[in-house]
């Protein structure tokens, strides 16, 4: 009987460290957020909130966000960026970031119909070249209704 016993507390000993090992391994790995990052994309107001986001719009009205680009590294950084809705270009252009500051611009779009669930994405870029996938990508969908709602 005592045999038995050590037996299975060697497994639950080797099982513990294994699962110990793993989860050490898996947050080593995981890329960081935050400041530690050298750019962030957001969509914010206009006093820099999370929130006030355009979501559901009528066919032919304006919807309106703030696109805001923070840079965290030691140097200037130039990025392209392109606002779309419905995969159709909307806003679209380089901006010049400080070394450790931010940028906000507004971005409007309107749907022209017909009602529907929409996306509407902001993707950045470092630099000029916006071959391949952005290094950022934002979006929200937008619920479009009829004129008459």
């Amino acid at each position: 009987m005592a045999h038995d016993r050590t037996h299975v507390e060697a497994v639950l000993l080797a099982t513990s460290l294994f699962l110990l090992l793993a989860t050490a391994s898996a947050i080593a790995l995981v890329q960081p957020v935050g400041p530690d990052r050298p750019t962030e994309l957001a969509l914010v107001d206009d006093t820099g909130t999370a929130a006030g986001y355009p979501t559901e719009l009528a066919v032919g009205e304006a919807g309106q966000t703030v696109v805001e680009i923070t840079n965290n590294a030691d140097e200037q950084r130039r990025y392209t960026v392109v606002a779309t809705f419905d995969d159709e270009s909307v806003s679209s252009g380089t901006v010049t970031v400080g070394a450790g500051s931010q940028r906000r611009f507004p971005v409007s779009f309107t749907p022209d119909g017909p009602p529907g669930r929409y996306r509407f994405a902001v993707r950045l870029w470092t630099g000029t070249d916006t071959t391949g996938p952005p290094d950022l990508e934002v979006r929200l969908w937008v619920t479009v209704t009829g004129p008459e709602g």
